[in-house]
């Protein structure tokens, strides 16, 4: 016997039609709760305008028959929320996704200092029911660096950062129209209190001259926990 919203012997039954149980089965054990972690910055394609930076989580969960998983809903909360929300694109993802990009298109870097936010996740079952939220997943922002310079003879890119202390930093640079991609070294930089960190890194010598076109490049800092990502394009002629 199946029963929507109904009552059986005299016990009030909500239930989804498409997942419903006999009156007389006990409901299916609690969902898990997931682990969830932050696995850095990452720039994401826009269809419209190009690449935004992004805040990139995956994580796992303990999955079991007894507990069919229907979705996942990721929530977020900045310094300035009262409360963790849901957010576009955050509510309804796929039981068989384990990651997810956060784009901060409109959310932007702080100008100095640093800023957070902060993410939770939990599990719906083909009930409906949601499941124990995680433990929360903080990731601190820090200023973007500042692109300097792009020498057309030497093929290299220069660019700042005013975060203290130990700075560590990379480059990726793309060009869309024919694939091709390299990554800097990582480099660190250990700053005056009144001078930014400075970077540069150049073209290997593979893509030497670089293809005319549009480049994106694409400048990674963090010191410790903290992270920056700032994303570009370069006109090469």
């Amino acid at each position: 016997m199946c029963v929507k919203d109904g009552f059986v012997a005299g016990v009030l039954l909500s239930v989804n039609l498409l997942n419903c149980l006999p009156v007389d089965s006990p409901l299916p054990q609690k969902l898990e709760k997931p682990i969830l972690d932050f696995n850095g910055m990452a720039a994401v394609r826009d269809p419209v305008d190009g690449y935004h930076e992004a805040v990139h989580l995956s994580w796992t969960f303990t999955r079991t028959e007894e507990t069919p998983v229907q979705s996942f809903t990721l929530l977020r909360k900045f310094p300035s929320d009262s409360f963790f929300d849901v957010f576009a694109g955050s509510r309804l993802i796929p039981a068989d996704t384990t990651h997810f990009y956060d784009e901060l298109a409109q959310h932007p870097f702080p100008a100095d200092g640093f800023d957070s936010v902060s993410y939770r996740l939990c599990a719906v079952d083909t009930l409906g029911r949601t499941g124990d939220t995680s433990a929360v997943c903080a990731v601190i922002l820090a200023p973007q660096a500042k692109f300097v310079n792009y020498d057309t003879v030497s093929g290299c890119l220069q660019w700042e950062s005013w975060i203290r202390g130990g700075i560590f930093s990379w480059c990726t640079v793309w060009r869309e129209a024919d694939k091709q991609e390299w990554t800097s070294r990582l480099q660190d930089a250990f700053p005056q209190t009144d001078q930014p960190g400075r970077f540069s890194a150049c073209f290997p010598d593979s893509l030497q001259p670089p293809a005319p076109g549009r480049w994106y490049y694409a400048l990674f800092v963090k010191a410790n926990d903290t992270h920056s990502l700032k994303i570009g394009t370069l006109d090469v002629e």
